[in-house]
């Protein structure tokens, strides 16, 4: 049985919830059992979010993620707050360009990845969560690449061809850095 139990955290506004929804619609797509719980804060923007995921092959029995195969920590406090929820061996990936704290266990894949910064390179820094899911997928592979241009092209073309392209270059960025990183 192939699952992954992912906790993405960070700040509103950073996109985490909508990397959550994201994920869920490429497991969906794949004809995988999904579930997504989010939780945040009252503030639209800057309080706290945060998504847990599961991507699997049998029943989703219970949304919760304990045991996580991957954390993606957007900011500071979310890693603080997320690494100890990770299992042995689990992919943490941490965006240096808001945290400069390193994971602080040495049983669990660490990835430093300058998500903000790639994201710019890509075009926009709305792209940072795009970026985190490209180093998560070289990570994990959590679900196929081309299903999950797929659903990206679904997501994005809609509202314009280049919105697509700039998150598509992001989702590139993030796989190229992991791999040469990891």
């Amino acid at each position: 049985m192939r699952e992954e139990r992912i906790i993405l955290a960070g700040f509103g506004g950073q996109g985490v919830l909508s990397l959550g929804k994201i994920l869920c619609f490429a497991g969906m797509a794949e004809n995988r059992n999904v579930s997504w719980l989010p939780s945040y804060g009252p503030e639209m923007r800057g309080g706290t979010a945060n998504c847990q995921v599961i991507i699997s092959d049998e029943p989703v029995a219970a949304p919760l993620v304990s045991q996580a195969t991957a954390v993606l920590a957007f900011n500071e406090p979310s890693l603080v707050k997320f690494e100890a929820e990770a299992m042995e061996g689990a992919a943490i990936l941490v965006n240096t360009s808001l945290i400069s704290r390193k994971v602080s266990r040495s049983d669990v894949r660490a990835y430093y990845v300058p998500a903000g910064e790639l994201a710019q390179e890509a075009g926009s820094i709305k792209a940072t969560n795009i970026v985190m899911l490209g180093a998560y997928m070289a990570a994990s592979n959590p679900v196929d690449r081309d299903i999950m241009l797929g659903v990206m092209k679904d997501m994005f073309a809609s509202k314009s061809a280049k919105l697509f392209e700039v998150n598509k270059k992001a989702l590139e960025l993030g796989e190229q850095f992991a791999r040469e990183n990891a």
